[in-house]
């Protein structure tokens, strides 16, 4: 059975840091620089990446 799952652009990002976080291509401490960076100013992924997180 399929089912859509929507979600907004933030939690998107969010996932998005989680599954590096799994995937070991960022610390714990990185993630949370991250997620709380993207709090404070809707930073998008694309910025974040190319910042070098």
């Amino acid at each position: 059975m399929d089912k859509t799952l929507t979600m907004s652009t933030k939690e998107l990002s969010r996932l998005e840091v989680m599954q590096r976080l799994k995937d070991k291509r960022l610390i714990q401490k990185e993630a949370a620089t991250v997620l709380t960076e993207y709090s404070a100013d809707q930073t998008t992924m694309a910025e974040i990446s190319k910042a070098g997180c």
